[in-house]
């Protein structure tokens, strides 16, 4: 796409970083803005000499007062490369977007209120305190759209300030932690937010095809979501579903029986909406294995100790 001569590539990579992040070039692929990091990486020192703004991993200040961030710059390459071949055109249209004016930042864990990281979706800004976080913020940073007067579109949350409307905080997390793990192959939640993970997986088999819920998730699309969800249940009953995951998502820095008990509610829930419309045998089969799967791990630990206990007995007799 660029065609640099070998002996101008140091002298204008720089050019071509600062022109493609911060006016939205038309066309720019993911994969040219990987290959100009990477060489931009290798040429650190060279740059660091240049008075330009790179969003990815300066902090919005000038290459030569501040030193590149290698890890991060490698760390956002990599995590780019996996979306870029990963998703469909159409769930990468934000990613471009907000790609060209993205900042990271490295904070410290305290200063994040005891966060891994953290996204600022009007300042289009990562906040990191760990390089593991960064995948986490980065699916956000994909699926956000910011509006006039004060709306967000977050993934699956809808946040609207001036009507003081905030819903699908607990639905969003939890699916973005399952779509972290899944391509970026790292966690960050604490225990207690697993439950949000547990119920995203459950509410994916609810879809024929599972793509069709992460085109809505990158579309910020929750009136897709709930749309669909009608198959199952009425609109209002959506709707309270997703306030009673939000209210357990409020509730996951107390890890007692009312915080578990609530999840479980929501995912009986979840299983009689699934029993009453789904009769594919594969589909149920796939329903029940994450349904169940605390029971099974419960009875296997069960069954496991007992055993142990057996022969510890057999070896003192």
């Amino acid at each position: 796409m660029y065609n640099i001569q070998r002996g101008e590539l140091y002298m204008n990579i720089t050019n071509f970083l600062s022109l493609m992040l911060k006016f939205a070039l038309p066309g720019v692929l993911i994969n040219d803005v990987i290959s100009l990091l990477s060489i931009a990486n290798k040429r650190k020192d060279n740059l660091r000499c240049s008075e330009i703004y790179v969003p990815y991993f300066t902090d919005n200040k000038p290459i030569s007062k501040l030193k590149i961030d290698c890890e991060r710059l490698n760390c956002l390459a990599k995590y780019l490369k996996i979306l870029d071949d990963k998703l469909t055109d159409c769930e990468k249209r934000t990613l471009h977007e907000n790609l060209q004016t993205l900042k990271v930042c490295k904070k410290n864990f305290f200063s994040l209120s005891f966060h891994d990281g953290l996204y600022i979706p009007k300042e289009n800004k990562i906040l990191v305190a760990t390089i593991d976080s960064l995948g986490h913020e980065l699916l956000h940073m994909s699926s956000t759209k910011v509006l006039p007067q004060d709306i967000y579109l977050i993934g699956y949350r809808y946040i609207n300030r001036n009507a003081n409307i905030d819903i699908g905080n607990g639905l969003n997390e939890g699916y973005t932690e399952l779509l972290a793990t899944r391509y970026f192959g790292c966690s960050t939640l604490p225990f207690e937010n697993k439950e949000n993970v547990q119920i995203a997986r459950l509410l994916e088999c609810f879809f024929d095809n599972p793509q069709y819920m992460r085109y809505l998730y990158f579309n910020h699309d929750l009136n897709g979501f709930i749309d669909y969800m009608t198959t199952f249940a009425e609109k209002e009953e959506v709707i309270q579903l997703l306030i009673e995951i939000d209210e357990l998502n409020d509730l996951n820095k107390l890890i007692t029986p009312l915080y578990l008990m609530k999840s479980r509610l929501i995912q009986e829930k979840l299983n009689e909406w699934f029993k009453s419309k789904v009769t594919e045998r594969e589909r149920i089969n796939k329903f029940d294995a994450i349904y169940n799967a605390k029971s099974r791990k419960k009875n296997d630990k069960i069954k496991k100790t007992k055993k142990l206990l057996t022969q510890h007995k057999n070896n003192f007799v």
